[in-house]
C-alpha cells in the first residue's frame, strides 16, 4: 500500500525504458526469445503478486518487494507487447500485414475483455493469469519463424 497516484505514475514512466530495452534485447537475442524472457518475467511476478495473499505479512523490511514485482510485471508486460507487434508484422508478407495484425488484435481485445469477467468466478484469478501469461504465449511464439536478420517481404 502506497499512494496509487503514484504507483500509475512510476509504472508508465517506466514503460518507455522498457519498450527501449525490448528493442536491444530483440536485436541481441532474437524476436522469439525476447519474448520468452519477457512473459518469463511477467508470469513470474504475477505468480509472486498472486500468492502475498496466501503468505504471511511481510517484515517492514521487505514493504517495497510487492511495488517491485508490480513494476518489474507491467514493464516486462508492456514490452512484451510492443515486441509482439513487431515479430507478427515481420512474420507477414506486405501485402497481408495489415489485414493479419488487425485479425489477430480482435483476439486481443477479446481476451482484454473476457479477462476482468475472471474475476467473478476464480478464486485468485493472478495466479491464473500468471500461469497462462508463462505457458500460452511461449507455446504459441514458438510456432512463429525468427525474424531477426530477414529481409521483409
Amino acid at each position: 500500500g502506497g499512494n496509487v497516484y503514484t504507483t500509475q505514475l512510476f509504472s508508465s514512466l517506466l514503460e518507455l525504458p522498457a519498450t527501449i530495452g525490448a528493442a536491444y534485447l530483440a536485436d541481441a537475442l532474437g524476436r522469439r526469445s525476447s519474448l520468452a524472457i519477457l512473459f518469463g518475467v511477467g508470469a513470474l511476478t504475477f505468480l509472486f503478486l498472486g500468492a502475498l495473499p496466501f503468505t504471511d505479512r511481510l517484515p517492514e523490511s521487505l514493504g517495497w518487494l510487492p511495488m517491485a514485482a508490480l513494476l518489474t510485471g507491467r514493464a516486462s508486460a508492456s514490452a512484451a507487447t510492443t515486441l509482439k507487434y513487431v515479430l507478427i508484422s515481420e512474420s507477414y508478407p506486405t501485402v497481408a500485414r495489415s489485414s493479419g495484425i488487425a485479425f489477430l488484435s480482435i483476439f486481443g481485445q477479446l481476451g482484454g475483455w473476457l479477462a476482468p469477467q475472471a474475476f467473478g468466478v476464480v478464486s485468485n484469478p493472478l495466479l491464473v493469469f500468471a500461469a497462462l501469461l508463462a505457458l500460452v504465449p511461449c507455446v504459441l511464439y514458438s510456432c512463429v519463424p525468427e525474424t531477426r536478420g530477414k529481409t521483409l517481404v
